[in-house]
């Protein structure tokens, strides 16, 4: 497999390097966990990919910061060929950390779909208030921080609402304040997933096909990236430690970015 392009912009491969995620490989490793890339050439009884398909991976466990790469037929997922190789909205109210650049982020953010964005001091002061205006307090949150974040998307929460745990990236334990969790009768989930994805490869594969239509469709969209060469990948490496950049840089092939073709449509 060759890779075409992978994100640098992830503090979950900042942790790993770290030593600090849960999913260790053995060191030393080659980095990475997310990339996308295009099979060269497939084993005798390969039959869920093919020579020339767009793939994923398929694992946080997974490590592909290469050029090129010999991996099972396991490790991957194949996506559509007519996908922007950045791609890879919903309405939704987020949260984020307060920040220099935050009236660019709201701006960004309520770009791409979201319809009301609050720093956490914002939310937790004006969250009982906003919750008034909407039709019905929100039955889901998503929590990828932690700490006391989580306590405050908790308190905004319907009774019998629903919180999902998919990350810590503020590394400190969960918050759910006791009289939430107890007398709006909440429900809290924890979920590792790249683990539930191979567990459960079939429902993965419908999320991954129905993710695909909606962004050709243009109903989802990614957010803006900065892109740089492979060989600039400690430039991308200091940007992601030193903060206040885009979200996500990817580190494209070089016959990727000198292509317009192939860097618009994989």
């Amino acid at each position: 497999m060759s890779s075409l392009s992978m994100p640098w912009r992830s503090q979950k491969d900042i942790n790993k390097i770290q030593g600090r995620y849960p999913l260790r490989p053995d060191y030393p490793a080659v980095g990475g966990s997310e990339a996308v890339g295009v099979v060269e050439a497939v084993g005798a009884n390969v039959t869920s990919v093919q020579k020339g398909d767009t793939v994923i991976s398929n694992s946080m466990a997974n490590s592909v910061w290469t050029q090129y790469d010999v991996v099972g037929a396991e490790r991957v997922l194949r996506v559509r060929k007519d996908l922007d190789v950045v791609k890879m909205g919903l309405k939704t109210i987020n949260i984020v950390r307060d920040r220099p650049e935050i009236t660019a982020l709201k701006k960004e953010l309520k770009n791409i779909g979201a319809d009301y964005v609050f720093t956490e001091e914002e939310f937790a002061k004006d969250n009982v208030k906003f919750i008034q205006t909407l039709h019905a307090p929100p039955k889901l949150a998503l929590n990828g921080v932690g700490g006391r974040s989580a306590m405050v998307i908790c308190a905004a929460l319907c009774h019998g609402g629903t919180v999902v745990t998919y990350g810590a990236m503020s590394k400190k334990p969960m918050e759910i304040l006791s009289s939430s969790f107890i007398f709006k009768d909440l429900r809290a989930f924890g979920v590792a997933v790249g683990p539930w994805m191979q567990v459960h490869p079939e429902k993965a594969d419908r999320i991954m096909i129905a993710l695909q239509d909606m962004l050709v469709k243009g109903t989802l969209s990614p957010p803006p990236m900065d892109e740089l060469p492979m060989a600039d990948f400690a430039i991308a490496m200091q940007r992601t430690l030193a903060g206040g950049h885009k979200k996500q840089l990817l580190l494209l092939h070089d016959n990727v970015r000198s292509n317009n073709t192939c860097k618009s449509k994989l």
